[in-house]
């Protein structure tokens, strides 16, 4: 389990795939996003996926359909958002595939950069 907070959902996870030395393939799409978020954030010029994201919660495991189930059952919302590759570092945003690279700062910040 990894918490997504400072450099968002892909901070998120490349941390993980760095940290476990394995690659991660995930889908843009099935990552869990209010469109408030993204409105405001596409209003500010942010990524939302990459904001701050306290309150979400990365687990890697082989028995996602399982955990899912259960966390439905408890009323907790969820998604499988990827998988476990060997090497590799990858979003897929509708087809196409982006290394994720490693977080700097989180975007938040940029909202209160003075140019």
């Amino acid at each position: 389990m990894h918490d997504a907070t400072e450099g968002g959902i892909l901070g998120a996870i490349w941390e993980v795939a760095a940290s476990s030395g394995k690659g991660v393939y995930v889908y843009k799409d099935k990552i869990p996003m209010l469109e408030e978020t993204k409105s405001i954030c596409n209003a500010l010029g942010l990524d939302p996926y990459r904001l701050i994201s306290s309150g979400a919660m990365l687990i890697s495991t082989s028995k996602g359909e399982e955990l899912l189930n259960i966390f439905k059952e408890k009323g907790i919302h969820a998604s499988i958002i990827g998988k476990i590759t060997e090497k590799d570092i990858i979003l897929n945003d509708g087809g196409k595939e982006i290394e994720i690279k490693e977080p700097s700062s989180d975007e938040i910040y940029k909202a209160f950069k003075e140019d």
